[in-house]
Order: C-alpha cells, then sequence, then structure tokens
C-alpha cells in the first residue's frame, strides 16, 4: 500500500491506498480469531483485509476514519465465506446478513441461512471527547454484494446489503477501574436504497463492561444482549466452537492473576438465556438456558520452555419446542481439555505443541435425534503442532 501524508487538512492526516488492514469496534467490524490456541500473525489482531483506502485525521481533540475496499480480489480468500457466524467462515472474508438468528451449533452444527457474504465495504468510524471523562465513538457501515444476493427465512427477498452502525463509549480509568459499553444494530436490505420487508426490531446488539486491574489481578465482569437477527461481522463471544452467539442475553465475568512471573492463571464462566422466544425457527427461547465455565493455567519453566492447561465447559439446557421442535427437554453437555507446550528453539522461532480432549454428552437427544427420543455421547482428541518463525 502507498500511505500519503496530507498537511492542509485537519491534523495528523493520512491517505492509505491499496491493500491493507482495517477494523473497527466488537460488534460492528473485528475480525474473530478462528484458531484460538495458535499465532496465526496475519489473522489474530482482530483486522479484515481488504483492497481500497483510508483516510484517517484529527480535528481538535476529535479523531475520524473514513474507508472503502473489497474483498474480492483478496487472494486470502477461502471457500466457505457464506457460512455465517459458523466455525468454519473464511479467514478473511466477513459474513453477515443472517436472515433470522437461532441455536445453530445444535442440534444439525450447520450455519443458519441467508448468511450473505459481501464483496466491497464502504463506513465511518469517529471519536468524540466527553468533555474530561472519556470519549464516545460513532461508526456506520454499508456491506454489498458484488452482484445476487441470499435467500432465506421471512419474506423471500433476496439480501444484497447490509447496514451496521453503533455507537461505543470508554470511560476514563477511574482509579483502578476500566468502564465501556456498545450498542449496534445491522439492518438487512435488497440493494444500496431497497429493503426487504423483514422487520428490524430483532436485530439489536449491546454489552457493558467493567475490568479491574492491580497489577497482578486482572479482573472483568459485564453484561451482553445479542438479538436474533443481529449480523455484524465483528467478534462478541465464543462457547466452545459456537463463534459470535445469537439470540443471547446475560452476563460474563473472567478473572486472571499473575502469582508470579512463572505462573499464571485464570477462571471465567458465562450464564446466558434466550434473548427473544425462536423455537419455532429452530432456534433457542427465552427458557432456554447455556452456561459456560473456563479456567487455565500456565507455567514458564524458564525462557525456552512453558507448559499450560485449560478446561471449558458449555452446558446447554434447552426447552421443549426449541432448537427444532424437541418432544422434550435436552441438556447436552460440551467439555474441552487442551494441554499446550511452547519450546522457544531459536531466539526466532518457536514450537508449539497442543493436545485436546472434547467430550459431548447429549442428554435428551438433541444432537443425534431432534425428536428428543434417544440421545448419543461422542468422545475425540486431536494433536497439532506449530512452528513459527520471526524474521
Amino acid at each position: 500500500n502507498l500511505e500519503i501524508p496530507i498537511g492542509y487538512f485537519g491534523t495528523n492526516t493520512t491517505l492509505t491506498v491499496g491493500r491493507y488492514k482495517e477494523q473497527v469496534t466488537p460488534l460492528t467490524y473485528f475480525r474473530p480469531d478462528f484458531d484460538a490456541y495458535f499465532d496465526t500473525p496475519w489473522y489474530d489482531d482482530g483486522n479484515y483485509v481488504q483492497d481500497g483506502f483510508e483516510l484517517k485525521s484529527k480535528f481538535g481533540s476529535a479523531t475520524t476514519k473514513l474507508f472503502g475496499g473489497s474483498y474480492s480480489s483478496v487472494v486470502t480468500n477461502v471457500a466457505g465465506g457464506i457460512l455465517g457466524n459458523s466455525n468454519a467462515q473464511a479467514l478473511n472474508s466477513p459474513a453477515v446478513g443472517q436472515s433470522f438468528g437461532g441455536f445453530n451449533r445444535f442440534p444439525t452444527g450447520q450455519p443458519r441461512p441467508g448468511a450473505m457474504t459481501p464483496g466491497q465495504v464502504a463506513g465511518f468510524h469517529g471519536g468524540i471527547p466527553l468533555f474530561k471523562f472519556g470519549e464516545i465513538g460513532l461508526t456506520l457501515l454499508d456491506f454489498s454484494v458484488t452482484s445476487g444476493g441470499v435467500y432465506g427465512g421471512g419474506p423471500l427477498n433476496p439480501i444484497g446489503n447490509v447496514v451496521v452502525y453503533g455507537a461505543n463509549v470508554k470511560l476514563n480509568q477511574i482509579g483502578r477501574f476500566q468502564v465501556s459499553a456498545e450498542g449496534s444494530k445491522s439492518v438487512t436490505q435488497r440493494g444500496f436504497d431497497n429493503g426487504d420487508g423483514r422487520d428490524n426490531d430483532d436485530n439489536n446488539a449491546f454489552t457493558a463492561n467493567v475490568a479491574y486491574n492491580t497489577g497482578p489481578l486482572m479482573a472483568s465482569a459485564g453484561y451482553q444482549y445479542i438479538d436474533p437477527r443481529f449480523a455484524a461481522p465483528g467478534y462478541w463471544n465464543k462457547l466452545g466452537n459456537w463463534y459470535n452467539p445469537t439470540n443471547v442475553q446475560g452476563p460474563f465475568a473472567r478473572v486472571g492473576w499473575n502469582f508470579s512471573d512463572k505462573l499464571q492463571a485464570n477462571i471465567g464462566g458465562d450464564y446466558l438465556t434466550g434473548a427473544r422466544n425462536r423455537g419455532s425457527q429452530g432456534g433457542l427461547t427465552m427458557g432456554s438456558s447455556i452456561a459456560r465455565g473456563l479456567a487455565g493455567i500456565k507455567y514458564h519453566f524458564s525462557k525456552q520452555f512453558s507448559l499450560g492447561a485449560d478446561y471449558e465447559a458449555v452446558v446447554y439446557d434447552i426447552s421443549a419446542g426449541a432448537g427444532g421442535g424437541l418432544a422434550r427437554r435436552a441438556k447436552p453437555v460440551e467439555q474441552y481439555i487442551t494441554l499446550g507446550a511452547g519450546l522457544n528453539l531459536t531466539g526466532n522461532t518457536v514450537l508449539k505443541l497442543g493436545y485436546q480432549i472434547l467430550t459431548t454428552t447429549d442428554s435428551g437427544g438433541l444432537v443425534s435425534n431432534p425428536s428428543g427420543i434417544g440421545g448419543g455421547n461422542s468422545n475425540a482428541s486431536v494433536f497439532t503442532t506449530q512452528v513459527a518463525v520471526h524474521f
């Protein structure tokens, strides 16, 4: 890319033209980390790669950026970009515009229909100081397909355009506390200037977070609400291998502790219920719940060698009638045990090893039999390695 400083428009104004990375906020435009156990340097920073331009500037204490780009020419795209919030989503292509939200991890594990893979994006983000208290940000994004669109759910009109807008606020640090919040809304359309006839009352999202940091202790707690049809290409949560769950609401908490330079540990949890009743559409109901717990520990034996262990459990309590018309209540459980090791072979080369055990207990037959009769359990394991060389 080419970066061009512009001296007669605002201050610190820069025009970037070419292939570059872009992100805004977690509820509007932020690439998920689809490989949480290893380092993929080009894709672990929350940025999407696009060909286009970005104009950044400051006006007094306010910051602004205006950008536009295309994904179709970025060769890192792989098949699977239309899979919406599925864990099989493309490395770079965002997918937006689900026709309705629901419980897409169970019973079939398939992505919800109606996900649109945009070919272009245009956007604006501005940050405005809240006097001496913090900053408020405003975002407006427009995603459009190169041609055609997708069908699915509600009126059978194709989704060819999605508008995402939102606001976020971050207060200045109050002692050891940091407070932030964000709200966003996505609107599906047939085209840039043509609606698709769908209601826009169930495509909202908001999160609130309070963090506390003493150095050794790092803690955060908050609340999130994600509507069934909210469909921005962001990253707000991960339950097992269900990325960006929708039609959920509830609190969450995380605590990390550095016992020493060598030993670190963390625990966390989420308790989510259905945001709206979508049982007739194969989704969650407000009587359903999802509880998630996680814990981890890591020990650095030396600068060259470290070991870690992590545990995650996701417990579903799905009411009868949800998840595609269950005949009775289902309570499947997912568990993940992950053991990892890191070895610094040289000053710029790292070898990572990982072994994971996965179990699914299908109490109620949600996975194997959507009728709710019977059920089944599954066990699996995987061994993975990675060598990273930094030049």
